[in-house]
């Protein structure tokens, strides 16, 4: 299993031709490039809200929001922020790290 960094939008348009699954956290690629991802055998989306991404992906996963998991975030001036839990996740929601490991664990893959 490759973890790929960041890409431009470029990039990932190219990357799209190339692979036939993706799994995507917390993001919406379909919002501005859902032609390319059309291509794509299975979609995995992961996250708190409804968008593009999640109308045509084959599953959904619940992810937790921001209010709902401790970390860090990157700000659009480049500062990272540090976030606290003030909320727990809603039904069958659990934060990004926990639902990744537990599926790297299914697969026998260690993180």
């Amino acid at each position: 299993m490759n973890i790929l960094p960041i890409l431009s939008d470029d990039d990932l348009s190219d990357l799209l031709e190339k692979i036939k699954v993706l799994y995507v956290v917390g993001d919406d690629p379909a919002s501005i490039m859902i032609e390319s991802m059309k291509n794509l055998d299975f979609i995995i989306s992961q996250g708190c809200m409804v968008n593009e991404t999640t109308s045509i992906s084959d599953v959904v996963l619940p992810g937790s929001c921001w209010a709902e998991k401790t970390g860090s975030l990157t700000n659009t001036t480049g500062e990272t922020q540090e976030i606290s839990k003030i909320l727990e996740p809603p039904g069958n929601a659990l934060d990004d790290q926990n639902i990744i490991t537990k599926i790297a664990e299914k697969m026998g893959l260690e993180l």
